[in-house]
Parts: C-alpha cells; structure tokens; sequence
C-alpha cells in the first residue's frame, strides 16, 4: 500500500502541468503539491476546488479520484491501529470516513464488520447495565456504517424502549407528584426515542391541559361601581368585556363571581369604579369668505392686439426679403454672363488648339519638292523641321490652360451666388409663411372679450365639539392574601369629535352650493368610545399584575435552579414558559436549560410545551 502511495506521489510531480495558468491551473498546482508530501486530505480538497471550476476536465476528475483512495488507504491504517488497540468504537468511525472516500476499499469494509461486532458486544454490555443511553449512541454508530444489521437494529431497538420506559415510569411518577412540567418533559424525551411508545401523545395532550390549568392566572373581576353621572356605564366595564379584550391565547380567566375561583387558584381581585362622567356639546361661529363670479365684463382682446402686432412685424420683414432675393437674381444672373464669356473663351482656344495640332500634322506629313537645299531647308527626317508648328500647339495649350484657370472664378462665384438666391427665397418663403398664419390668426381673434368679475361672499360656519370624559378608578390586590397591587390607580379617559355645518348657499362659490351637513357621533357613542377605552386600560391593569405573577415565578425558578433544586427548577421554568408573553431569546434560553437538564433536544422542549 505505501509502495502505491509513492508511485502515485511520483507520478503526481512528474507529471505534465495542468491548463496555461488562471484559477484552475493554480489549485491543480497545490493539489499536487500537496499530494507529493502525502497531505491527501489538502490535495483532495484543491482538487475539488479545480473540479468545480472545470467540471468537465478529466485529468481534474482522476486526480481526485486517486487522491479519495488516498485518503482512505491513511484512514484504513489509522482504523486498523485503533482496533489493535482496542479502540473499536474509534476504529469503526474512522474506517467508516475510508469507505465512504473509496467504496470499493475491502479492508475498510472488514475493519467495519469487525469492529461493529466489538461495538455491539460493549452495547450489549452497557444495556444489561441499565446503562441504555451510551448503548444507544453504540448502535447508532453502528447502524451509521452498517444500517440493514440485525444485531444492531435489535439492540438499538431494545435500549430505545428501555429509555421510553424508564421516561415513561419518571413521568408517572412526577404526575403522582403534581409536577407535571417534569412529567410532560419525561413524555417528550420518551417520544423523543419512540414517538408512537405506548400512549404517550394522548397522555402528553392531556397533561399539558392540567398544567396549563394549573398555571391559569384567574382575575376576579367585581363589578364596577359608578356614580350618580357613570351608572349606566360602570356595567360596561365588566368581566365579559374583559374577557373578550384579553382572549384565549393565554392561560389567564377572567370570572365575576366568588363561586367561580377556585380555593388553589392564584391571581388577582379587581374592584373599580366609574366616576366623573361629564359630556358637553360646544358651538361656535367663524366667518369665511369664498370668491365666485358675479357678472362680465367686456374689455379689449389683448390676443388682438398681439395678433397685429405679429401681422405688422411679418409684413415688414417681407420687403426687405424681396429685395434680398431681386439682388440675389441679379448677382445669379451676372455670374452667369461671366461664365458664358469664360467658356467662349476656353472654347475659342480649343479651338485654336485643334488648328496648330492640325497644321503639325500637315507639316509632318508633307514631304519637300526637288532636291534639297544645303543649308537651306532640312532633311524629312530632320527633327527641326515642324519646330514652328510644334511652339504654335505649345501655345495655344498655354492659352488654353489660362482661359480654363479664369474659367473656375466665375463658375465659383457662380455657385456661390445660386447658394445665396436660394437662402434668400427659403426666408422670403418663411416671411410668406408666418404673414398668412399671423393674417389667419387676426381673422379668428376677436377685437373684445368678456371677463369674469369675481366677488367675494361672506358666510358662517357652525363648529359643533363634542367631549365626554370619565374617571375610571382600579383597585388590584392578592385574590387570597389581599396584598395590595393597584390602590386605587385612577385613570381619566376622554373622548373628542368635531365637526362644522352651514346651509347650502346655491349661486355662490362652489364649495358652499351644497351646504355642509353636520356630522357628530351621538352621546351613546362617544360613551361606547369612552368604555372601549377604559376595557383597553383596565385590560393592561390586569395584564401588570400577571406579568407580577409571571416574573415572581421565574424568579423563584432560578432560585431553585441555583440552588441545586433541578427538578422544582424544571417544574417553574417549565411553568413560567406556558404562562407566555416570553421574548424570542428568553425563551430560547430556558428551552436550552430545560433540553440540557432532561437530556433531549430543544425542539423537544418546544414541542412538549
């Protein structure tokens, strides 16, 4: 096996480089580093990194696979030391890792079988010993490695119901006590191993509704007093009311009567009344003020008016535009003359060129008559002898080239002066345009115009305030030891409206045609309002003195709890958490200390309670 390790190491450094550099290259690099000095479990996760960035790259997918048979063949080695050892439960989990890197590894399979044989042997040990937790958490590595063992599923079997049952016998034993918080957590940690054990979901069910009876908060809620202004609504501020204010979701009873408590019972007695009743109905005037139009007026159009204008100023435009465009005709016409001339011209001395080239041709071609004269005239095939028609062709090539040159002034100014022409007829064009659009305009203007004349109306608002009030007192105190809570807390709730009217006034301003028609809640409900109010107050009154209630008992549980009492700590912890009203972190923390106490885990606890 080491022999292997050292050729797969070789064939790693001498191997050819992976990709031209980038990320991937770079974790094809450190694998291989890595793998050279026998740090599998490294290389294996480079190449993992490598394979993800190029999933489809083979050389990646060998190497890590090599690297994973690597790493189990160390594994193997450290198992089979461990089982040596004697260390069977470590032996299983780490040859356990081995076959999970490389399944086909045989000797991590055998290492399995033998050690999972040593493992049951001590959970079958530990099982005869009442010690069935460490022998479940043997079968369960067990059942990790090899789970269609029947050696394995039978002892787990056998110490889950061992457990449930020991849970099972402590609840019913805490029930006969009365704490049934301890009870309830029991049944959770049994269910937490066999959830369909005996009966214990129905007797869970019916064990929290005793405790939540147990812990219920009762407010004995007198009926209220009320004076010779609040009789009729000192009933309103009564238990049914209450109760529906305060609803189900917490374990707090709100009743009427002495019958209705029961002696086991702890809460609170509430005794109130309702004084001070007063409503007034105010009323008051405001003047406002509204514009609306009273008549018309006809005045000059200024639309008119500015309709002239713009007609004159076009108008004035035009002549000085016609003008521009008669001077530009006439520079056109010019240029044109001028240019005529040039091309005559230039078509004079094409013509002067054609003559000389023609009389060099006659003169090239023409032979002398008799003999020649030395000296006198040359040879046919003297050079010299055509030279004057020759400088008469170079002449008029000259002449021409001049007469083409002056030609281009004169097509330029030519050009030129068409570009003005026809600027010059787009303005007068325009000018042309905006005259019959501004003529248009002042024919559809209408010389005068009627306008609104705006007055400015007077009228009276009615303000109708409406105000009724109560004083509400609440007096709180133990519901057996009359300890004071509340002495005599008095509260003042108000209720406000306002509203305004005023006639309709149509032919006036808009706002007042239709009249404003008075709209006010009547007495009955503004003191409807009132009560609503003071059930809310009176609700948070009781509501204090159950949270008193709550804290007292989380309190007395920490006290317990530091002071070694782990059980009665339980019970109140246990107790407090159904009384409700706990932030998310302080409950989290007490399931936490509870799970940690019973031996289960949070969602357990959270489930039980």
């Amino acid at each position: 096996m080491r022999q292997a390790l050292r050729v797969f190491s070789l064939a790693l450094v001498l191997g050819c480089a992976v990709g031209c550099g980038g990320p991937f290259a770079e974790r094809m690099e450190r694998g291989n580093l890595f793998a050279s000095h026998g740090r599998w479990d490294e290389a294996a996760a480079e190449y993992e990194q490598a394979l993800a960035l190029n999933p489809n790259n083979q050389e990646a997918r060998e190497r890590l696979w090599m690297a994973k048979r690597s790493q189990a063949s160390a594994r193997v080695v450290r198992a089979q030391g461990l089982l040596q050892k004697g260390d069977a439960r470590g032996a299983m989990a780490i040859a356990h890792e081995a076959a999970w890197l490389d399944p086909y590894n045989a000797d991590a399979r055998r290492i399995i079988a033998e050690a999972s044989v040593r493992v049951l042997d001590q959970a079958e040990h530990l099982l005869g010993a009442g010690r069935a937790r460490e022998a479940l958490e043997l079968t369960g590595e067990v059942l990790r490695s090899l789970p269609a063992d029947a050696r394995a599923r039978s002892l787990d079997t056998a110490a889950r119901e061992h457990i449930a049952a020991a849970a099972y016998a402590r609840a019913e034993a805490f029930n006969q006590e009365g704490r049934l918080g301890n009870a309830l957590l029991e049944l959770a940690a049994a269910v937490q191993v066999m959830p369909n054990y005996r009966d214990v979901p129905a007797v869970m069910g019916e064990l929290k509704r005793s405790l939540r009876e147990q812990v219920t908060y009762t407010a004995l809620v007198k009926p209220f007093t009320g004076d010779r202004s609040a009789a009729d609504l000192a009933p309103g501020v009564g238990a049914a009311r209450l109760r529906q204010a305060l609803g189900p979701e917490l374990p707090l009873a709100v009743v009427e009567s002495e019958e209705q408590v029961d002696a086991s019972a702890v809460g609170v007695r509430v005794t109130g009344g309702v004084s001070g009743y007063a409503f007034r109905h105010d009323q008051s005037t405001t003047p406002r003020s509204c514009m609306y139009v009273c008549g018309y007026s006809t005045v000059a159009n200024p639309d008119h008016a500015a309709a002239e204008t713009d007609l004159t100023n076009a108008r004035m435009r035009l002549s000085p535009a016609e003008t521009e465009v008669s001077q530009a005709r006439s520079e056109v016409s010019r240029s044109e003359r001028d240019v005529e001339s040039a091309q005559r011209a230039v078509e004079r001395a094409q013509r002067e060129v054609e003559s000389a080239r023609a009389d060099l041709e006659r003169c090239r071609s023409r032979r002398p008559s008799g003999p020649p004269k030395p000296d006198r005239e040359p040879r046919p095939d003297d050079p010299a002898r055509c030279s004057s028609q020759e400088s008469a062709v170079e002449r008029e090539l000259s002449r021409l080239r001049s007469e083409e040159e002056r030609l281009a002034g004169p097509e330029r100014r030519l050009t030129e002066a068409r570009g003005r022409f026809s600027n010059a007829e787009g303005r007068l064009s325009v000018i042309q345009e905006d005259i019959t659009v501004a003529a248009s305009r002042l024919d559809r203007t209408p010389r005068t115009i009627q306008v609104a004349r705006n007055c400015s109306h007077g009228y009276v608002v009615n303000v109708h305030a409406v105000h009724a009030m109560m004083t509400v007192t609440v007096s709180a105190a133990g519901l057996h030891d009359g300890a004071v809570i509340l002495d005599q807390d008095a509260r003042l709730y108000e209720q406000r409206n306002q509203d305004e009217t005023f006639p309709a006034q149509p032919g006036r301003c808009d706002e007042v045609a239709n009249g404003d028609p008075l709209d006010l809640p009547a007495e009955i409900e503004l003191k409807h309002a009132l009560l609503t109010k003071a059930v809310g107050g009176v609700r948070d009154q009781i509501l204090f003195t159950y949270d008193r209630y709550r804290q007292q008992l989380l309190a007395s549980a920490d006290r317990e709890h530091a002071a070694g009492a782990r059980d009665e700590a339980v019970e109140r912890y246990a107790r407090y958490l159904l009384l409700g009203r706990v932030s998310v972190e302080e409950r989290a923390r007490l399931v936490a200390l509870l799970a940690s106490e019973k031996g289960i885990t949070p969602a357990a606890v959270s489930d039980a309670l």
